[in-house]
């Protein structure tokens, strides 16, 4: 079936479907039960819609990977070489900035730039940093470990200081 076609289709369905369900209100046993109902129905045409994605796309992606594996390794070496020369001009740029300091008779400050017709090089400072005492660091740079916290739940510790440990509904649909 043409991809156009199979679109048409799922907008037809869902504009049908979406519009006759969407104003459900589940106020009783009945309307909870059919409220499942169509919760399983959504379910079908979601996972429907998500195979028909993945048989177009997956050959796609696969030779994407493919092309982008070739080209990765091709271009290493050059990745090579540019860390290589940045970390050289960056150890020389520093070494003359330390002479300049150390030596008022150098007149020539160090390189910061370069031109030629094939374009330009320029050194910048960037701040970075390490953590060197994580206990100091104040709480606003801190994140929480996430996957961590759930682990230990699921293993049964729900006391965990600074934190409401609590459950949600979740509800589920196998089809």
């Amino acid at each position: 079936m043409e991809l156009q076609t199979t679109i048409k289709k799922i907008k037809a369905d869902a504009s049908v479907f979406v519009k006759d369900n969407l104003e459900l209100r589940v106020t009783s046993d009945d309307s909870f039960t059919y409220a499942g109902e169509v919760l399983i129905l959504t379910k079908k045409r979601l996972k429907r819609i998500e195979l028909l994605r993945k048989e177009l796309t997956t050959p796609i992606n696969l030779s994407l990977k493919k092309i982008n594996s070739m080209f990765k390794q091709e271009s290493a070496p050059f990745s090579i070489l540019e860390n290589t020369l940045k970390s050289e001009m960056s150890q020389y740029n520093t070494k003359r900035e330390e002479e300049l300091k150390q030596h008022t008779e150098v007149q020539e400050a160090p390189i910061s730039k370069t031109r030629t017709e094939e374009g330009s090089t320029s050194i910048r400072k960037v701040w970075k940093f390490d953590v060197r005492k994580l206990e100091e660091v104040p709480r606003e740079f801190l994140t929480i470990d996430h996957v961590k916290v759930n682990s230990a739940i699921r293993s049964g510790n729900t006391d965990i200081a600074g934190l409401n440990v609590y459950q949600e509904q979740s509800i589920s649909v196998r089809t």
